[in-house]
């Protein structure tokens, strides 16, 4: 079983490693992590059927990937990538 990690940690912890965190701002135009993990929580229950659970990991380059695990047990990846003229 997987250890599943409260969301808004795993992204402050990311984000503050960043002088300014522009993956998460252009992709998300915000560095709070409790609004970004709201996003992705709402997506999840829009359009996946089922609200997080929690966070398996999180990261950011070139856009930024969300390791979930959702309520209903399922674990997957989400990827957001910037505005394409914002990221060329």
């Amino acid at each position: 079983m997987k250890i599943v990690h409260d969301p808004v940690e795993i992204l402050q912890k990311d984000i503050q490693t960043w002088g300014t965190p522009f993956v998460e701002l252009d992709c998300f135009g915000t560095d709070s992590a409790e609004r970004i993990v709201g996003l992705i929580n709402e997506f999840c229950q829009s359009y996946l059927g089922s609200k997080l659970r929690g966070y398996l990991f999180y990261g950011s380059s070139v856009g930024s990937t969300h390791g979930v695990q959702r309520e209903d047990g399922r674990n997957l990846v989400i990827k957001v990538r910037p505005p394409p003229e914002t990221n060329p």
